[in-house]
């Protein structure tokens, strides 16, 4: 079997809610958005998919983790092989675009 295009292994995004400054100052627990929790799949080259939700149940978020639009909170993405979060320099910044 070839390399998979795309390859995403327990990939999660959490994003944090904005407190009030009295949670803040009273120190009460932070909460998350699970947008996307143990995501994995795989998709091979000239292959699509596609993802069905309600509104905002986290379907756009995975396409701008493997872009490195945000940072995945945890997991792991690869693109071509390559673990697109430990991408440095102008490398970076190019992936998104091949992507």
């Amino acid at each position: 079997m070839t390399e998979a295009l795309v390859e995403t292994v327990d990939v999660e995004k959490l994003f944090p809610l904005t407190q009030s400054l009295a949670d803040t100052l009273a120190g009460r627990e932070k909460h998350v958005i699970h947008a996307v929790d143990g995501v994995s799949l795989q998709v091979q080259k000239g292959e699509a998919v596609g993802f069905i939700g309600e509104s905002g149940s986290g379907k756009t978020t995975p396409g701008w983790l493997i872009a490195r639009v945000h940072d995945a909170t945890g997991g792991e993405i690869l693109f071509e092989g390559v673990d697109t979060p430990t991408v440095k320099g102008g490398d970076r910044h190019a992936r998104p675009k091949e992507i």
